[in-house]
């Protein structure tokens, strides 16, 4: 499942009925990644608390206000050892399946 980024998540991000829907939704997802700020939205849910994220470094302040329980990683390197891909047009943040203890 990817969520995307953009201004539309400003207004996300507060809508607890929107993050609910979004919690249930993404529960059955073997993998879960955003573009952009849609980080920002996956925080506001709590779904990658206590993971490792990025996002976009224009809007990266405002994203980390979301969750104080993710560590935010302001600069990364791209690849799988490290848990957070970034890419030079967008961000991804990937939220493991729960049952995959090698994450944590």
């Amino acid at each position: 499942m990817l969520i995307p980024g953009g201004q539309g998540t400003r207004r996300l991000v507060t809508g607890e009925a929107f993050l609910s829907w979004l919690r249930a939704w993404v529960t059955p997802a073997s993998l879960v990644t955003s573009a952009c700020t849609g980080s920002a939205v996956l925080a506001a849910a709590g779904l990658p608390d206590g993971y490792r994220a990025t996002s976009n470094k224009a809007a990266f302040e405002w994203v980390r206000e979301q969750s104080g329980k993710v560590d935010w990683i302001a600069q990364t390197q791209a690849g799988p050892s490290s848990r957070v891909t970034t890419k030079p047009t967008s961000e991804l943040t990937e939220i493991p399946d729960p049952e995959d203890h090698q994450w944590r």
